[in-house]
């Protein structure tokens, strides 16, 4: 019965009885089929290395399961690490020191440097494989790597985010920047003070991903140039645009035929402005909720609004409902 259940469900061996728990034909078929059923079987067999090998080549992160003694067996946590690197973690302190094993571990995968020792996540040609692999291993880095321009760009240009554990020297770094914000505009948030007022770099930022406005410095958060361009992509980004920019026609008409709703951000002069208004109702009903009352009180308004969308008459004044 139990090899039939066990052969359906390895984990169904946490019911099996002690004494089967410690049978070996029983437990490889359980191990064979899930190898985190490991955590059932009896101590014993978590010591058994044919047994053990079965589990963590089914599946890696079984290793948390062996026996201390075949944590620290090299053989086992290569077969471990291969299958899943982030297995590195249960693997004993001495071979979590292994080059060979955590170059393994890494290029499975990169955020398995994590449990590398100190002296790994310092070592140059480990940091660099892992953060080919994931560029936000780059977190895992020793300081002195993280310090590493060679060492970043390649983080930042596999993920951009990765920027967030460069080392505020590289942070201020133009080159690094640029391939960071070029690769996920949302990483400006990380850069330099200095470089959050670079054109260049702002403009780069927007460009692929509209909201990177927010993080930009307020200079340029008054810069038609690139609010036009943020807004043009997401009409939303009318947030993070300066008081004189959200007050500008031009600009918030480009934002609202984008997305009738960022009229919210719109100054009250030209929630007030008939224009204005009529384009943003005309692209979403609802954005009749941020127009002012004088317009909510407008029937040609209104009309347009419950036009686009039936459900915007919540928002129309009580004369005109």
């Amino acid at each position: 019965i139990v090899m039939t259940a066990v052969g359906k469900s390895g984990w169904s061996l946490e019911y099996a009885s002690e004494r089967l728990k410690d049978n070996k034909e029983i437990v490889k078929i359980a191990v064979g089929e899930c190898g985190g059923s490991l955590k059932f079987a009896s101590d014993r067999l978590k010591n058994n290395k044919e047994v053990v090998k079965i589990a963590v080549g089914q599946r890696g992160y079984a290793l948390e399961f062996a026996s201390e003694r075949l944590r620290n067996n090299k053989e086992v946590v290569k077969i471990s690490v291969r299958k899943e690197g982030y297995a590195l973690r249960y693997a004993g302190e001495r071979l979590k020191d292994n080059k060979e094993i955590v170059k393994i571990a890494i290029g499975q995968s990169g955020w398995a440097l994590e449990w590398a020792s100190d002296r790994l996540r310092n070592d140059k040609e480990i940091v660099k494989i892992a953060v080919e692999q994931s560029g936000r291993a780059l977190w895992y880095a020793s300081e002195r790597l993280k310090d590493n321009k060679e060492i970043v760009k390649i983080a930042v240009r596999e993920c951009g985010y990765a920027l967030e554990w460069a080392s505020d020297r590289i942070k201020d770094d133009k080159e690094v920047v640029k391939i960071s914000v070029g690769r996920n505009g949302y990483s400006l948030r990380w850069a330099s003070d200095r470089l959050k007022d670079n054109k260049g770099i702002v403009m780069m930022a927007v460009r692929q991903w509209s909201w990177g406005l927010g993080w930009a410095s307020d200079r340029l958060k008054d810069n038609k140039e690139i609010v036009k361009i943020a807004v043009g992509q997401d009409g939303w980004a009318l947030e993070y645009a300066s008081d004189r920019l959200r007050n500008n026609k031009e600009i918030v008409k480009i934002a609202v035929r984008e997305c009738g709703g960022s009229l919210k951000f719109a100054s009250d002069r030209l929630r007030n402005n008939k224009e204005v208004v009529e384009i943003a109702v005309g692209q979403n009903g609802w954005a009749l909720e941020w127009a002012s009352d004088r317009l909510r009180n407008n029937k040609e308004i209104v009309e347009i609004a419950v036009g686009e969308c039936g459900w915007s008459l919540r928002y129309a004044s009580d004369r005109l409902k």
